[in-house]
């Protein structure tokens, strides 16, 4: 046998791959980069938009996943393309086409919240963007929401959107207080007094 001839390169490369530690997979890296910022941002969305934290059962509205995490829902992947602000844009779309608008669904029927206050309390039930499974039920489910409505009401001043919404038989005024001891669906049944 004769004497092994390494050629230089390829000597070099053995060398400096056996110097170094080994290479972690570039998404372990991303992943262990990305992680600490994960939870922050679902949080720190959460005061973005109206109501986020009121729907039954979701703890992310952003996520197809209602507990949070993996895949956007629809109202997430517009929430981003959007800018994350909740505008009149964002708010008379209607993310899951479902036929109510995300601000009908997050109770800000008249798309007024601006994020500097908690939105006022004009419904009781809350309903997912995302998710054209969920909507809100209200005894005006069979008004319709369409593009051309929202279209008209995107455009509209503020005052001129109330009474569109208004006429659509949504209200924008506040509720009043909800009375100790009562169930919130009986809060607004009108009481009618006894025939004698």
């Amino acid at each position: 046998q004769g004497p092994v001839i390494i050629s230089y390169p390829l000597f070099c490369r053995k060398l400096r791959h056996s110097l170094m530690p080994p290479r972690l997979d570039q998404s372990v890296v991303l992943l262990l980069v990305f992680l600490p910022w994960a939870g922050h941002a679902h949080s720190s969305f959460l005061s973005l938009i109206p109501n986020s934290v009121n729907v039954d059962g979701v703890a992310s509205i952003g996520h197809a996943n209602k507990k949070g995490g993996g895949e956007l829902s629809s109202f997430g992947i517009d929430f981003l393309s959007n800018g994350k602000i909740w505008d009149v844009a964002l708010c008379m779309r209607d993310s899951d086409g479902d036929g109510q608008y995300n601000g009908l669904e997050l109770g800000d029927p008249c798309c007024e919240w601006n994020g500097s206050a908690p939105p006022p309390v004009v419904q009781r039930k809350f309903s997912h963007p995302g998710d054209a499974a969920s909507t809100v039920e209200t005894k005006y489910v069979s008004t319709s929401y369409d593009a051309d409505w929202r279209a008209l009401v995107f455009k509209a001043s503020s005052t001129e959107r109330r009474r569109l919404v208004n006429m659509r038989g949504v209200s924008c005024e506040p509720l009043p207080p909800l009375e100790a001891g009562v169930a919130p669906d009986l809060q607004n049944a009108k009481k009618e007094d006894p025939k004698p």
